[in-house]
């Protein structure tokens, strides 16, 4: 199982040379990662507009400063916005996942980008479903029109 150092580590230890904005990928060494598999990750379009508008200089390690005393201050900046007391790098990485569940990311691709081996994983840590989200799917199955926004079949 993943554990929060192992994802600090990858975050803390990306270089600058890692990072391919003309092919919009970051390449994660084998050296960084749990696996020891090198992974390859798509940069979307804000990411690469952040990366590119990056003031400082372009070299070493991305996030040169991080430690655990930034971590510490994370998490009270998220208090202080009101945030749950639980907020950890951990949450970002499941709220991400969960972001691609809603926007109906098939799994397999989901368990890929964190680098997990199976789907098993990504579905035991990230694929908490809201009720929401479950009454849509059953909605879908619903032959005689779409829901309104009560649930309703409008017809």
């Amino acid at each position: 199982m993943e554990t929060a150092s192992d994802q600090r580590n990858e975050a803390l230890n990306v270089l600058w040379s890692d990072i391919h904005l003309e092919q919009r990928q970051l390449g994660l060494r084998s050296a960084i990662t749990k696996t020891k598999k090198r992974r390859i990750l798509p940069i979307n379009d804000s990411l690469h507009a952040m990366l590119n508008e990056w003031l400082g200089p372009h070299e070493g390690k991305l996030f040169g400063m991080l430690s655990e005393s930034n971590h510490i201050a994370m998490r009270q900046r998220c208090r202080q916005a009101g945030l749950s007391k639980g907020i950890s790098l951990r949450s970002f990485r499941a709220g991400f996942a969960s972001a691609l569940v809603e926007r109906n990311v098939d799994l397999h691709t989901i368990a890929k980008l964190p680098g997990h081996s199976s789907t098993t994983t990504t579905e035991k840590h990230y694929l908490a479903m809201t009720e929401e989200h479950l009454s849509a799917a059953v909605r879908k199955l619903d032959p005689t029109g779409p829901p309104n926004e009560k649930g309703n079949v409008i017809e």
